[in-house]
């Protein structure tokens, strides 16, 4: 036994003895802190090799195409350092950023090491989003959503005007400590008759001189005014036997209106008959024919209106028949 102890406290002296490299960095992490967007800066992670082997790095990978990492030196005997030249560039960036770059090495314990760094991207003006969505705008009532213009130094922001070309959207504009706030309301009463989407373009000037114009987006579409139910017609039977479906088509804003006519993608499914008066509810039958081969079926019924502001409809017709 004792013999054996001999051995083993041997055989552990020599592993603890056997050479090897240690990867070491005065620090992982650097904050560049407020920066332009657009600005250039550097940073140098220093290296140390603290073991008592060659140190090999073998690799050196930045996370993102705006950082660029320069090693002078790829060997370090032991006691010997170097460092990692970090570049950032932080253009097209805007608000907090995070990056990381990948330090590759022969190190056994720590092969890989993870260097890290923050920016805080800031200009005069940085508006909160650069797109308003509207979806689903009802024709009869108005949508609003706020955009803060943030000011990314000590001065307040100062709209000067506010451009926009179209009749159906506004904007008031409202300070909020060193910011501004800005209500955007789109009109559905306004829009065009017979325009269910659209994408306009919105400007604010400042007393910036970094940011003089914030150019908006707002994209909206409009919800239909006329509504079938059910909005699409499923149905699962046996050829050889007619298929029925009741559909209503409804007007959302109560308003009366007239069916002009109703057509299909397909010989098989037919509308055998319609009300053809003026009202603000519409029923009627869609039938697939007892003739219809087995199959699988995706197909569309137009339906043509008289309504000012929709003058079609689809409903989407699908059918598995075995």
């Amino acid at each position: 036994m004792r013999v054996f102890c001999s051995f083993l406290l041997s055989s552990l002296i020599c592993m603890a003895q056997t050479p090897a490299p240690i990867i070491s960095f005065e620090k992982t992490h650097h904050d560049f802190g407020k920066m332009s967007p657009g600005q250039k800066t550097s940073h140098n992670f220093d290296i140390l090799n603290k073991g008592n082997a060659t140190l090999q790095i073998k690799d050196v990978r930045p996370s993102c195409g705006c950082t660029v990492a320069t090693l002078p030196k790829s060997k370090l005997e032991p006691g010997e350092s170097t460092f990692v030249e970090v570049a950032f560039n932080s253009s097209g960036m805007l608000g907090n950023v995070h990056k990381s770059l990948t330090v590759l090495s022969d190190d056994p314990v720590n092969p890989r090491v993870e260097l890290t760094f923050g920016a805080s991207v800031v200009q005069e003006v940085m508006p909160s989003k650069s797109i308003v969505f509207f979806n689903e705008l009802s024709r009869y009532e108005s949508s609003s959503s706020a955009i803060r213009l943030e000011s990314g130094t000590e001065k307040p922001v100062e709209v000067t005007e506010i451009k926009i070309p179209i009749p159906y959207i506004s904007c008031e504009a409202q300070s909020e400590g060193n910011d501004v706030v800005l209500n955007v309301s789109i009109h559905g009463q306004l829009i065009p008759k017979q325009s269910n989407s659209g994408s306009d373009i919105l400007v604010v000037g400042t007393t910036s001189t970094e940011v003089p114009m914030v150019q908006l987006v707002v994209q909206w579409d409009a919800a239909a005014t006329i509504i079938a139910s059910p909005k699409r017609i499923v149905w699962d039977g046996r050829a050889g036997n007619e298929l029925r479906s009741a559909v209503s088509l409804t007007h959302t804003g109560g308003k009366a209106f007239m069916i002009l006519d109703i057509t299909s993608t397909l010989p098989y499914v037919k509308v055998p008959d319609f009300p053809k008066i003026s009202a603000k509810e519409h029923k009627f039958d869609v039938i697939m024919a007892a003739d219809a081969k087995i199959g699988m079926y995706r197909e569309s019924l137009i339906v043509k209106l008289d309504d000012p502001e929709q003058g079609e409809l689809e409903i989407i017709v699908a059918a598995v028949l075995r």
